[in-house]
């Protein structure tokens, strides 16, 4: 109801010409649908040891922790502020680890070939894959991509970044799935070339292409966890020890955003988890009493999309969060004391001038809606 006209205020409350970066999650924000079956989908039929299994491990240690040791953890068991919900993401790793360990504890996807997480990640491309694409990404990516084109001046940096004029335009995406070349493969194969840009239907899977279009279609960086592989392309079971960030949890995911924050000004040393500790230990005290202090850091302006709890610190952290709606994300924020207003169902041109000033948290249908925001005809 009140879409068209959220869509012009946010457009120039976010002032997109200077946005420097794009945060977003992927399973279930990009995706129809958490793509951790599909990952499973790699491992060999004649194996005993399938998808039902590894569920069936990580329900069983959500189960025990939620309800057996949660309740002993005196220090952050109601989960009621900023802080507390970072020590509980931080206790949960094992939880999050526990259906992984399980995998290469049995080396089930040992001696699987890359080919096949690239023709996995191919399948997100279909629109009749139960993993496809959320509505509206398709043609996000394609714009973002047509914005890279025009601008003459962009052109790959040393350091992974865009050079977008007179400021660097990055979208990265940050997750706590399970492999990288999956993700990769999938935009390759959607966006490689404009006959697939134009058409999600076909049914042809080929082998992933690593062409300068190719390339030219990827985010800036993804980072998420990586199975490693030997020079034969093969499988060792394990996770690659040369990624930079293991990711499994949602202070993981803070404090990589907290540590990309902290090298966009220049500063290479490492986030500790006491300097993340400690910037939610501020957050909760500048909330409660309603002081204005940006400790942030940050140039310019860091956009955060992303649908579940896992991604509430980070949107917290951020400069401004989008929440894909279907998730947890919203609730959360909500619970943690902080306003989420609905594209559709709230008419942000009523808010107070120090209410808009606020405003940080916003839900969306899809990313026909993103779209609408950052390319919103002023």
């Amino acid at each position: 109801m009140f879409k068209k006209s959220n869509y012009k205020l946010l457009h120039t409350k976010l002032n997109t010409s200077k946005i420097n970066s794009i945060i977003s999650d992927w399973d279930s924000t990009i995706t129809n649908r958490d793509t951790t079956p599909l990952v499973f989908q790699a491992i060999p039929e004649s194996s005993f040891y399938q998808y039902p299994y590894f569920y069936k491990i990580y329900g069983d240690a959500y189960k025990q922790y939620m309800n057996e040791m949660l309740p002993s953890r005196e220090e952050f068991k109601d989960r009621k502020n900023v802080l507390q919900e970072c020590l509980f993401q931080r206790d949960f790793y094992d939880v999050e680890c526990s259906s992984w360990n399980e995998c290469v504890k049995r080396q089930v996807f040992k001696g699987v070939d890359k080919d096949v997480f690239q023709r996995l990640g191919q399948k997100v491309a279909l629109s009749d894959n139960e993993f496809h694409a959320k509505e509206g990404f398709v043609e996000f990516w394609n714009w973002f991509a047509g914005l890279r084109d025009r601008e003459t001046s962009i052109k790959p940096c040393n350091d992974g970044l865009l050079s977008h004029g007179s400021h660097n335009l990055e979208f990265r995406i940050l997750s706590v799935g399970w492999s990288k070349t999956l993700i990769e493969s999938y935009f390759k194969s959607q966006f490689a070339s404009t006959s697939t840009s134009k058409s999600t239907k076909s049914t042809k899977i080929s082998k992933s292409t690593s062409s300068p279009q190719a390339e030219r279609v990827l985010p800036t960086q993804m980072i998420l966890n990586e199975f490693e592989f030997d020079q034969n392309d093969k499988c060792t079971g394990q996770i690659d020890p040369r990624q930079p960030f293991e990711i499994r949890t949602g202070f993981d995911k803070l404090k990589c955003v907290m540590e990309l924050n902290s090298k966009r000004s220049n500063n290479t040393k490492q986030i500790s988890n006491n300097e993340v500790l400690q910037w939610a230990r501020n957050t909760d005290l500048i909330k409660d009493h309603n002081l204005q202090i940006d400790q942030r850091h940050v140039s310019a302006k860091t956009v955060y999309i992303g649908d579940s709890t896992t991604d509430v610190l980070s949107m917290i952290y951020c400069d401004f969060a989008i929440i894909i709606k279907g998730g947890t994300a919203a609730d959360k924020l909500q619970k943690l004391g902080y306003q989420v207003y609905d594209i559709g169902d709230s008419d942000l041109t009523l808010l107070k001038s120090d209410e808009l000033d606020e405003l940080r948290f916003v839900a969306v249908d899809d990313w026909f809606d993103l779209l609408s925001v950052f390319h919103h005809d002023t």
